[in-house]
């Protein structure tokens, strides 16, 4: 879009993405991409006057399905079904928050906290002006995103696709805790354009006791237990089982056997 919120001429963007492709082919940079980061953040949700198609609409025909972008800055954003998150002729865009650097920053530890639900960066934050000590910048970011995976709050994402679908759960996804399970219900997930591979579904309990914990109507697929102090904190990683609208993980002390 331009600084008004509106999109350029049809042709102009499909001649700019033409090109695009071009110099991707030209220097093996491997197929289209997938997601979609707007160019300084200048993107409007939804169709905008004088266009018949949106500019998610578009990059869709390009099998684009992801759109990154700080919602405070995108024109349109109140039509974000979600809040941090929307459907735009089917592609999810997703608000990116504000980045802990500016894009123009070299050789600097990034600090601070994160203020949305992804981190988001360029290419000059990774880098040193002594190519030598590029390393060094990267253990950096590692040492400031690790410790968000041992909150129980949040957690880091192993691709784009788990950040997606597990951001659509935390959303969307209903709990109900009680006092030996929990309660899942997908009804609100379930309505969302379908997306086969949003089976996966992590949580975090937190307990000062040794738990067990079993599942119906969903399989356990994996689990952890990080010891925090005097706190445990599990991480459960879920897998739906087709058809089912909802679930519960059961839970109990071990060593005792009353379910």
């Amino acid at each position: 879009a331009d600084k008004q919120g509106v999109m350029r001429p049809n042709e102009q963007i499909e001649t700019h993405l033409d090109y695009y492709e071009k110099l991707m082919i030209q220097n093996q940079l491997g197929p289209f991409p997938t997601s979609f980061v707007p160019t300084a953040f200048l993107h409007s949700f939804g169709k905008t006057s004088g266009h018949d198609i949106s500019m998610a609409g578009m990059l869709k025909k390009r099998n684009v399905d992801y759109i990154n972008t700080p919602f405070e800055d995108m024109f349109g954003s109140e039509k974000a079904s979600h809040g941090i998150f929307g459907f735009d002729e089917g592609v999810i865009t997703v608000d990116r928050g504000r980045d802990v650097l500016s894009w123009k920053s070299i050789g600097k530890i990034p600090n601070g906290e994160l203020n949305g639900p992804t981190c988001g960066l360029h290419w000059p934050n990774l880098l040193h002006p002594n190519p030598e000590q590029n390393s060094e910048i990267v253990n950096g970011w590692v040492n400031f995103l690790k410790p968000y995976n041992d909150k129980p709050e949040t957690l880091l994402a192993t691709d784009s696709l788990s950040f997606r679908n597990q951001l659509i759960h935390h959303v969307c996804t209903k709990l109900q805790i009680n006092e030996t399970y929990i309660d899942i219900h997908f009804k609100e997930v379930d309505k969302l354009p379908n997306d086969p591979d949003r089976n996966e579904i992590i949580i975090k309990v937190v307990s000062k006791q040794n738990l067990i914990f079993d599942a119906d109507l969903i399989k356990i697929s994996n689990s952890k237990m990080l010891q925090q102090e005097d706190i445990k904190l599990y991480t459960l990683v879920l897998d739906r089982i087709p058809g089912n609208v909802k679930a519960r993980i059961k839970y109990k002390i071990s060593g005792y056997h009353k379910m």
